[in-house]
């Protein structure tokens, strides 16, 4: 790759005037994968993230019964369509949780990805930016549900959560 130079300028601004488009940086996101019980399902685990539209790369950890995702979050998204199956068709074919979540402050607009608790809600959340102590809207369990680009694990999978 050649370094940028200022003579690159007007080539970016010709760039960017004909609409010529960055893409984001891939993403990392860490899935619970609760049924996996033979050697077997790891394998067909990591066949199916494969086939989701924008994964560029998939790691399964029996032990840990986790999946490692990298993805274009300008295709996939975590939490949405997944390759055109809703979350919940999705969910039960693959049994999983999706455990990372990237918070949006509301008051100064850092983002950050967090794993989020799999055992209890997350009531409240210190901005790693501006400090502000974030806590749930009204009608929402935890700060992922209000705040978060995935909802809770407990939501997700339709369980009894602390609402």
């Amino acid at each position: 790759m050649r370094p940028f130079t200022p003579g690159s300028l007007p080539l970016l601004g010709m760039m960017l005037a004909t609409g010529v488009a960055f893409a984001a940086p891939p993403r990392t996101a860490t899935l619970a994968v609760e049924n996996m019980t033979c050697g077997t399902c790891p394998i067909v685990v990591k066949k199916a993230l494969e086939r989701v539209p924008g994964v560029s790369s998939t790691s399964v950890d029996f032990d840990k019964k986790t999946a490692t995702v990298t993805f274009d979050p300008d295709t996939t998204h975590p939490g949405d369509n997944r390759g055109g199956l809703p979350l919940e068709t999705h969910r039960q074919a693959v049994s999983t949780v999706i455990l990372e979540s990237v918070l949006s402050c509301p008051n100064c607009g850092h983002e950050r990805q967090e794993t989020m608790p799999t055992d209890a809600c997350q009531y409240f959340y210190e901005c790693t930016h501006c400090k502000k102590l974030l806590k749930p809207k009204a009608g929402d369990c935890c700060v992922f549900c209000s705040y978060g680009s995935v909802a809770c694990p407990p939501v997700q999978e339709q369980t009894s959560c602390c609402r």
